[in-house]
């Protein structure tokens, strides 16, 4: 079996992925369509960057990335891609310890959920404080 996977660089929590016996563009886009479910930027660009394989070079992928706004690049900042080999336990490692249990040293020894919520937590404060300047 193999993995599909959509990372954001940022938090690097796997946020969009996909199972399958063949790696296809299909599994590919199902992974990016969730991902893109579960993300969808608000505020405008983001870069995606992928291996080289020919699944996210095939012109549906291609198609759906320009659809969702997305802007691909080599060298993206935002979101990768990558293929990985599927075992019996992924869905449990990529939903409970990736995102919510291992550390990262990129992201200063913190789970990506809790950088996240960090993230988002400044974002509430920032508008909140824009609320009162602006009262």
């Amino acid at each position: 079996m193999y993995l599909a996977s959509v990372e954001d660089l940022y938090s690097r929590k796997i946020v969009g992925w996909s199972a399958g016996a063949r790696m296809s563009k299909e599994l590919c886009i199902r992974a990016l369509e969730q991902a893109h479910k579960h993300r969808q930027q608000r505020d405008g660009v983001v870069l995606h960057h992928s291996d080289r394989g020919s699944q996210y070079a095939s012109q549906a992928y291609q198609n759906l990335l320009r659809a969702y706004g997305m802007t691909a690049s080599r060298v993206g900042k935002e979101i990768v891609t990558t293929m990985l080999v599927w075992n019996h336990s992924t869905a449990y490692s990529i939903e409970i310890w990736y995102n919510r249990q291992r550390i990262h040293g990129a992201i200063g020894y913190q789970t990506p959920d809790d950088v996240e919520r960090q993230y988002f937590e400044e974002q509430l404060k920032g508008a909140d404080a824009d609320c009162q300047v602006s009262a």
